[in-house]
């Protein structure tokens, strides 16, 4: 089951279930004054929809929002897990009096624990689940956080209450179930592959390294996969754990990170330039100033990493493959391949 058809069963298990599919949202966030770009499921219904302003477009709905986020972006193609863009997979519920709808804790849970077990197979004693409460765009409650073999799936908010000055806080009038779980580490899990890039990027990182003449020694990198969130880049000392690395596979240090080094880049390279593709689509466009700037920072990396790797990347041809491996998923990337090419091949 591959990274399209992990949502395509995911969406056939809820739209049974009585959930409403909807289409992402923009990524660029233009509904909020307070972000550049959407970065979790829930910003497509904050404020309007949760203070009950206006109408959920489906009630109780899913939606694969596609979430830019650029904390992490020197661990991107590193790590094995972390992205500028991901598809967030976000399942709500809106109960009000005028929605007429009661759909809480137990209905969630349930969904929850049942879409994960059964439609993608994973084993109830690999789960762990652990309460915590999150907070979010002036709203917030209890979640439940459930994990596998110490990797966070997803993350069920109960949104009910509203921040107010001072640390005072009221009851919303509409409670939102807040669900959401990143598509690619379901994938990733579903399917055992050494990262989540390679599930992810499947398709894409096959002319990526077809241009690159590289290839990999699969070998040697999945054992490095299973170390490789050592190399966080927050808070780690990289050089030692480098260091660290090469004893624990019986590597030359250096060896090793001519080696790896190669393949982290093309990781990063394929990811930012999905987030590009998204960005621009949307009509977000590298600038210095603003959301912009992030999008020139992930550009520069691109262009960067091709020269220190001398991998020969033509650009904009792996941004049209990323539209056309997920041209069944989100046809929209395809109409905006020319403005994003035109971006990455100045």
């Amino acid at each position: 089951m591959g990274y399209v058809e992990t949502w395509r069963e995911i969406e056939k298990y809820f739209t049974k279930k009585g959930h409403v599919s909807i289409p992402r949202y923009p990524t660029v966030c233009r509904w909020r004054d307070d972000l550049y770009f959407t970065n979790a499921s829930i910003i497509d219904f904050q404020p309007y929809v949760v203070s009950g302003e206006i109408e959920p477009p489906g009630n109780p709905l899913i939606v694969p929002q596609a979430s830019l986020r650029f904390g992490d972006i020197e661990n991107v193609g590193v790590t094995g897990q972390h992205y500028s863009s991901f598809i967030m997979f976000g399942q709500h519920a809106f109960n009000s009096q005028k929605t007429g709808l009661f759909y809480w804790k137990n209905e969630a849970l349930e969904h929850d624990f049942t879409y994960v077990t059964k439609i993608l197979g994973i084993k109830p004693e690999k789960l762990c689940f652990q309460e915590e409460v999150w907070a979010g765009g002036g709203t917030f409650g209890p979640c439940i956080e459930y994990c596998a073999d110490g990797v966070e799936l997803g993350n069920c908010v109960f949104m009910q209450f509203k921040e107010l000055p001072g640390g005072k806080y009221e009851e919303l009038k509409t409670k939102v179930i807040d669900m959401g779980a990143g598509l690619e580490r379901l994938a990733w899990f579903t399917n055992g592959t050494p990262t989540s890039y390679d599930i992810t990027f499947e398709q894409v990182l096959k002319k990526m390294l077809k241009y690159a003449g590289l290839k990999i020694d699969r070998k040697l990198f999945e054992r490095y996969a299973k170390l490789s969130g050592a190399l966080d880049a927050d808070g780690a000392d990289l050089k030692k754990e480098w260091e660290i690395l090469a004893k624990k596979l019986e590597y030359d240090k250096k060896e090793l990170m001519n080696t790896i080094r190669p393949v982290q880049a093309i990781y990063a390279i394929a990811d930012h330039l999905k987030t590009i593709l998204y960005a621009t689509t949307d009509g977000m466009l590298p600038s210095n100033s603003g959301g912009g700037y992030n999008l020139r920072i992930l550009l520069r990396r691109c262009f960067g990493f091709n020269e220190e790797f001398s991998l020969n990347m033509n650009l904009p041809e792996i941004l049209f493959e990323h539209a056309e491996a997920l041209k069944d998923f989100d046809y929209t990337l395809k109409e905006g391949v020319p403005t994003a090419a035109a971006v990455v091949g100045e």
